[in-house]
């Protein structure tokens, strides 16, 4: 209901259609009150029409329309139009590979629609500029957003001041400067509209847009997709939704002047939820530019789910008038976000009809961004725009970083950002290689953890860069854990820093930081991790009682179950690890390593272990400085450097704890160790109790080895 209110209230609020007085030399106005500009327009006719007043009521929507819909049940979120024919493409964007998946096409055969079920991978149109890092921002309730800086030709330092005060729209004089050079006036136009007297005419609209990238744009949805029968002498009692038939994007507009000229628009993407039902919370679109004129002009950053009440945000555009005078040139206002409600922010920004697609710009402590898309007004009340969330921030950002699959570079995929790195889930990386070229922050958390990419059979080359703020935090009793889960290629020349967390109860659970299991054949060489690997979650300062007195200890983790093999650099090695550096210090249960938790016929060689390990609830299990358990193979040349400790108070006075701990390998079964050398130790701790096998009493505190093995009496 308050969507309806608000849209009769713009109904009511836009104005009139005016003539236009200007000097005779510069405008010719018809009869039909079109208005022809005679300069770098070329003589394209702009009518007085504010799209805006298209949207339709909840009314309008609730009755029966037709629009072509795929038949098939494949799952599509996006639409595009072609505006050089009458093709549709339904599509599937996934937001974390920005990959799309085509789902079906419509092609015109003669006169007949055809529409044409198919399943093919794609991707979407991407071309150069500069790639900007996405970045993370905490909104003042705690959200999280996302946010590109904007790019800027030239070097050129952004503006960060509030622009227009409070006291109502101001006109730019010259919007051919940074940032407003950026925004553009959009002339909308439909062909051949049908009339209540059955002939047809063209009906032209106008709207406003902003750069996104080099070659895309963003404004209202109903700007590129809209019932252009449902009023006057059109109105035809129903929806029918359409799109245009030819979009001009005119950037930096000034009046009669465009620096730039007019530039076509080549297609037309728009939201499921706007095509089928017009949405208004999903009111936007976006548009592709037949040329790169973002290279020369530049685009703005953006910021997605960003709300903060109060917050002042300015909107620049083209109204269609101003105090009773139609205009041709770009005015701003400044004013304060007031809500946010189902995706849609409320604002006191002064604007009007004609700036529907206007960016809604928000000053931070970085930089500008834009947050949102105004659409429509609510009377005298406050205006209404659509928020950036985080699904349109990634098809935005799919047009400036190019997905994995374009990052081929003399038969190696050079991998810059965190969505590039996601495609590693998406692709077959058999028989590929890959290379990092930035570090890469994966901005995973507690409350957003980071989910292992399956397998990987390739060559991952980190180049010497970083993969951080890695967060696992899961409550599986089974699986295998880590940047990857399984890794049967190549991984070299890599840093992985964050935390491993798992919470359940029972199964088996492999973690490490690189890798949850290494296969035969896969190589981990010269890595190095900086994690908290560990089972459970347990902060506090906890009284440790050593010796008849007590020590005080901090724990970030500790464990719980026994059944995890859990390693600094991979949890079951039954590959090659090599020349690996553990910096993670460790609290956990089960088979631990420094390097590697448990090894079944693979190789570990010239590995160091640098952070302590700790073990908490322990039964019949292993920790080793570099591997908890060997069923088999070799480790040799690796060095333990930290300290191994048991330090829960309650063994104390547990006699069936079974702990076996030694400075590189906790206990071996079989294979064989040489070269080997530590400085750290190994502490009993609080092991006072004595262990029953058979008829054979073992005092703990005594059968913890020093050495290189962990022995047991």
């Amino acid at each position: 209901m308050r969507k309806l209110i608000a849209f009769l209230l713009s109904i009511i609020c836009i104005a009139s259609f005016n003539v236009v007085t200007v000097k005779a030399d510069s405008f010719v106005v018809d009869a039909n009150n079109f208005v022809t500009l005679n300069t770098q327009d070329n003589d394209k006719r702009i009518e007085e029409v504010d799209v805006s007043k298209l949207i339709p009521s909840e009314s309008i929507l609730s009755q029966p329309h037709d629009i072509l819909i795929p038949g098939t049940k494949t799952e599509w979120n996006m639409v595009t139009k072609f505006l050089s024919s009458e093709n549709l493409r339904f599509f599937n964007f996934d937001e974390e590979t920005m990959i799309s998946t085509t789902v079906s096409t419509m092609t015109k055969n003669g006169q007949t629609l055809v529409l044409n079920d198919t399943f093919q991978s794609a991707t979407l149109n991407s071309v150069g500029g500069s790639l900007d890092d996405v970045k993370t921002y905490v909104n003042r309730d705690g959200n999280i957003s996302l946010y590109t800086e904007s790019y800027l030709p030239n070097d050129e330092i952004p503006s960060k001041s509030v622009v227009g005060g409070y006291d109502g729209r101001q006109e730019i004089s010259n919007p051919n400067q940074h940032p407003y050079r950026m925004t553009g006036y959009l002339s909308i136009k439909y062909n051949n509209v049908p009339t209540q007297s059955g002939a047809t005419k063209n009906r032209n609209f106008r709207g406003t847009a902003f750069l996104e990238g080099p070659n895309l744009i963003v404004t209202a949805g109903h700007c590129l997709y809209a019932d252009v029968t449902n009023e006057d002498e059109y109105q035809d009692n129903k929806f029918n939704p359409t799109f245009p038939d030819e979009v001009i994007f005119y950037p930096a507009k000034n009046g009669v002047t465009n620096p730039y000229g007019g530039i076509s628009i080549t297609e037309i993407h728009i939201d499921e939820s706007y095509y089928t039902n017009c949405n208004t919370s999903n009111d936007w679109g976006a548009c592709t530019l037949e040329s790169n004129i973002g290279n020369t002009v530049g685009w703005n950053g953006k910021i997605s789910c960003y709300y903060e009440q109060n917050h002042d945000a300015t909107i620049w555009g083209y109204p269609l008038e101003v105090n009773g005078q139609t205009q041709y040139s770009m005015w701003q206002d400044t004013d304060k976000l007031t809500a946010l409600e189902d995706g849609e922010l409320n604002y006191l920004i002064d604007a009007s009809g004609g700036q529907s697609g206007a960016p809604i710009v928000v000053n931070l402590d970085s930089g500008s961004y834009v947050c949102g898309i105004h659409t429509y007004g609510s009377g005298t009340s406050y205006n209404i725009g659509t928020q950036i969330n985080n699904f349109m921030f990634s098809f935005l950002q799919s047009f400036v970083e190019p997905p994995l699959t374009e990052c081929l570079n003399n038969g190696v995929y050079e991998i810059r950002t965190k969505r590039q790195f996601n495609g590693l889930r998406s692709i077959s990386t058999s028989g590929k290689t890959f290379k990092l070229m930035n570090d890469i922050d994966l901005g995973t958390s507690d409350s957003n953890p980071w989910t292992p990419i399956p397998n990987f059979y390739g060559v991952l080359n980190g180049n010497g860069y970083k993969v951080t703020n890695m967060s696992i935090n899961t409550t599986a009793n089974t699986g295998w854990f880590g940047l990857f889960a399984t890794n049967a290629g190549r991984i070299e020349n890599l840093t992985v820093t964050g935390q491993i967390i798992i919470t359940g109860s029972g199964g088996q659970v492999i973690a490490g930081l690189i890798t949850g299991i290494n296969w035969s054949g896969g190589v981990i060489n010269n890595c190095q991790s900086s994690v908290s690997a560990a089972e459970g979650n347990f902060i506090a300062s906890t009284q440790i009682h050593e010796n008849g007195g007590y020590t005080a200890w901090n724990f970030e983790f500790f464990a719980q179950r026994h059944s995890a093999q859990v390693g600094g650099i991979v949890g079951e090695n039954q590959g090659t690890v090599s020349n690996c550096v553990n910096y993670s210090e460790m609290f956990g249960n089960g088979d631990i390593g420094g390097v590697v938790g448990r090894n079944f016929g693979g190789t570990i060689n010239n590995c160091i272990n640098r952070a302590t390990i700790n073990l908490w609830f322990v039964t019949n299990r292993t920790v080793g400085g570099i591997v908890g358990y060997v069923g088999s193979g070799t480790i040799s040349n690796c060095k333990n450097e930290a300290q191994i400790a048991c330090v829960n108070p309650s063994f104390s006075d547990d006699t069936s704890i079974f702990p076996q701990m030694g400075q590189i390998i906790g206990r071996k079964v079989s294979g064989s160790s040489y070269g080997n050398s530590w400085t750290g130790s190994v502490s009993s701790g609080a092991l006072h109790g004595f262990y029953y096998s058979g008829n054979n009493y073992h005092n703990q505190a005594v059968y913890v080895s020093n050495g290189e093995i962990g022995l047991v009496g």
